[in-house]
Parts: structure tokens; sequence; C-alpha cells
């Protein structure tokens, strides 16, 4: 029995989780080495077949067509020939049945029901008066914020006809009495 960090006495619990661990960890690790090996390998091996496949695929002595590379680039046009092929019929046959599939599905849906209830679970009312509310409270300070503006031009205006070179105080006297 070891002691636990709260005084008492029994098993640690991460005991079995470190058995666990190490079961996992332990061939893990192996087959980490292994794989490295294997690439180290692989790696060396192709430096030593790649000029060797080069001359199988490409041989000096004959002539380009005769090349197995050129069957094998053929091969692989005619295969991309046939993939875009079958992506096309797979696309216009997709393009045929899942409008199909959607209509058929929104024949057995109860499309007006699923809106009534919607509508029930949302007060719909509260929020378009929460709306109309914001929207006229915003209405009233861009107004309001317009009128402040176009005040401003008509002084400017004023000033100008005036002739006044300084800004005028605009702001109430300490001693008037605010009405």
């Amino acid at each position: 029995m070891s002691n636990r960090t709260d005084g008492t006495r029994g098993a640690a619990p991460s005991q079995s989780a470190e058995s666990v661990n190490y079961l996992i960890d332990a061939p893990l690790g192996l087959a980490v080495g292994v794989l490295r090996i294997a690439g180290r390998a692989t790696n060396a091996s192709v430096a030593v077949v790649r000029p060797i496949v080069r001359s199988a695929l490409r041989p000096p002595l004959l002539p380009h067509r005769f090349w197995p590379q050129s069957t094998i680039e053929r091969w692989a046009h005619r295969g991309a020939i046939a993939r875009h092929d079958a992506e096309r019929k797979a696309s216009a046959l997709a393009d045929t049945l899942v409008p199909a599939v959607v209509d058929a599905l929104l024949g057995r849906t109860d499309l007006a029901g699923i809106a009534h209830k919607v509508i029930d679970d949302i007060d719909l009312p509260e929020i378009i008066r929460e709306s109309s509310g914001t929207m006229a409270s915003e209405s009233v300070i861009g107004v309001r914020l317009q009128g402040i503006y176009a005040d401003d031009k008509v002084n400017r205006i004023i000033d100008r006809l005036l002739l006044r070179r300084s800004e005028r105080n605009t702001a109430p006297d300490a001693d008037t009495p605010n009405p």
C-alpha cells in the first residue's frame, strides 16, 4: 500500500493506468523503431534502384513509342478520360436524383405543422415590438443628429454672410438660469 496525497492509505490509482500505458507504449515504440529502419532502408534502396527503373522504363536503344513508360502514360491518359467521364455521369445522375429525393422527402414532411410549431415556440409579437421600438429610437436619434448638423451648417453660412472671422460662443452663461 502506498500513501496517497490526501493522507489515506490505499493502492495508487495511477499504477493500473501506468500498466496499460506500458502495454501500449512498448509495442508502439518498437513499431516506430522498425519504421525508422525501414525508412532508411527504403531511402538507400531508392538511390540504387532509381537508375535501374529509369533504364527499364526508358530503354536507351528502343524508340520512344516502344518504351514501357510510354505505354504506362497511354494507360494513365485513358484512365483520366474514363475518370472524367465517370465524374460527369455521376454529376448528371446526382443532378437528377437529388431533386427527386428532396421532393419526395418534402412531400412526406408536414411543413405547415413545423412552421406553426416554430411560430408557437417563439414569441413573434414580442420580437416585432422589440425590433420596431429599436428602429424607432434609432430613427429619432438619426433625425436629431441631422438637425444638429443642419443647425451648424446654417450658423456657418450666416457667419460667412455677416463676415464673422472668429467663432461665436454659443454656450449658455453661468449667470443665466436654466428654464
